[in-house]
């Protein structure tokens, strides 16, 4: 690859990612042109789709339904889009963060408007509270739904949809509820926590399908105040969710670092049968992952269980996700889960599994 290490030198961590001046920095003869060559494919792809979308908009007589032409577009186009973003990110991913700077910018450049017609993917550029994944994020991944202003739009959100890492956080919601339905069912004054539980989809969807939640009492734990202010009023407002059980859903609102100090933890909760987070480890490195599961696991009753997860070290839309998402997840395999129990001493057993979906999630399960 041809560099130029003086250029190179000015570009700062935080830069803005699409100011022009970041291009006079360097010029386009110094970024690998096989990164140039395969970003302007799939710009030239989508930009080749957008017409084609925007032409069915405009017609008056229509052949198929707006939702089957997206999906014959998103069957036949997928496996093209998906092995190009994985072909960018092997070009670059070990490049240093002032080299990475300019290839994200470029690439943002290039792709980020035919992408922030999806609602998902303008409020991930936009990252309106500060970083991704926030409730209203998650409610698009669960929902799955045909969102956007014109068939462009809603061929890019289904896009965005069917990318493995949000197939399997919609997956986690599904394993969550299993094992809060098989704990009230076989146990008695149950009392369960969510750490950084987002809109609480598991809970809520649960509750819809029982008579009662009088044997067990369920904390949720959020640093998001727009996430609480959503599980108030969908507890308040939606019919089905009008039982007697909401007396033991208890919403407080926390700081995250709490987790991380041992008396602060045992503050807001303490003597748990279960406490989960579906996403807590995703945004933890390794040293602050430790801290967080020595408190949790001070805050379980004799003969409790923490069930944490994590995204398996195996994604292929990098790309996607980190270039032009700005997502910066901590990917873990079996071995990295096992190292951050390594200081724990007194519990009964230790398990790390994937669930029945067998896609991109990763749990550890805790037994006190």
């Amino acid at each position: 690859m041809n560099n130029n290490a003086e250029p190179l030198k000015k570009i700062q961590a935080d830069t803005p990612l699409l100011d022009n001046n970041i291009f006079s920095l360097l010029s386009l003869k110094d970024l690998n042109r096989e990164f140039i060559a395969k970003t302007s494919r799939i710009q030239e792809l989508l930009m080749k789709q957008k017409k084609k979308f925007d032409n069915y908009d405009s017609s008056k007589h229509k052949l198929v339904e707006k939702k089957e032409l997206v999906d014959i577009t998103i069957k036949k186009y997928t496996e093209k889009i998906d092995s190009t973003l994985f072909m960018i990110w092997n070009i670059i991913h070990l490049l240093p963060r002032e080299q990475m700077v300019i290839y994200q910018a470029y690439f943002q450049f290039k792709l980020k408007k035919l992408f922030s017609g999806s609602p998902y993917n303008k409020r991930l550029f936009a990252k309106p509270l500060g970083f991704p994944d926030d409730h209203q994020m998650i409610l698009y991944i669960s929902d799955n739904h045909y969102l956007g202003k014109s068939s462009y739009d809603k061929f890019i959100h289904q896009y965005s949809m069917g990318i493995p890492i949000n197939q399997t956080k919609r997956n986690r919601k599904n394993y969550f509820k299993e094992i809060l339905s098989n704990l009230i069912e076989t146990g008695s004054n149950q009392k369960i926590t969510c750490l950084e539980c987002g809109p609480a989809l598991e809970v809520t969807e649960m509750i819809k399908e029982r008579d009662t939640l009088n044997n067990a009492s369920i904390t949720l734990l959020s640093s998001e105040d727009n996430a609480i202010t959503y599980i108030q009023k969908l507890l308040k407002t939606s019919h089905r969710l009008q039982k007697e059980s909401n007396e033991h859903i208890e919403i407080k609102k926390y700081d995250i670092s709490t987790i991380l100090y041992l008396k602060n933890m045992q503050s807001v909760i303490k003597d748990q049968d279960l406490i989960y987070s579906s996403s807590i480890l995703d945004f933890l490195n390794d040293q602050l992952a430790k801290k967080a599961i020595g408190s949790l696991l001070a805050a379980l009753k004799p003969s409790g269980r923490l069930i944490l997860s994590c995204i398996k070290d195996e994604s292929k839309h990098k790309a996607y996700t980190e270039l032009l998402g700005g997502i910066y997840v901590h990917y873990r395999n079996k071995e990295a889960l096992f190292k951050l129990t390594s200081d724990i001493a007194n519990v009964r057993k230790i398990s790390i599994f994937n669930n029945k979906e067998k896609d991109m999630n990763l749990f550890i399960e805790i037994l006190k």
